[in-house]
């Protein structure tokens, strides 16, 4: 996952980089429906929208609203903040490039 800022009307939002084809996707398109999203007892984050990969039709992103900063609840040891370090470059290296061709 990765913050991004949505060109369109400025929101800050998350995206997350899914199978085209997966259940997640499929699930999330589910609790988001107009139906689901005005029952109180959904608690999902809701889907903002689905971009297709660029290059590669089986991918796609989630783009989710932001809900809270990359460090809250606060890193508690170095190995968390390398790790975080290595979710952002692995997914900067899949988004970037691409999207960039």
């Amino acid at each position: 996952m990765i913050d991004a800022t949505r060109v369109v009307d400025g929101q800050l939002v998350y995206l997350k980089k899914v199978l085209s084809s997966s259940h997640e996707l499929e699930i999330c398109r589910f609790f988001s429906s107009e139906s689901l999203r005005r029952d109180p007892r959904n608690h999902c984050v809701p889907l903002v929208e689905v971009l297709p990969h660029p290059t590669d039709p089986e991918t796609s992103f989630i783009v989710m609203p932001f809900l809270r900063n990359i460090d809250d609840p606060a890193f508690e040891t170095i190995e968390d903040i390398l790790e975080c370090g290595e979710q952002l470059l692995e997914v900067r290296t899949i988004i970037i490039p691409k999207v960039l061709l």
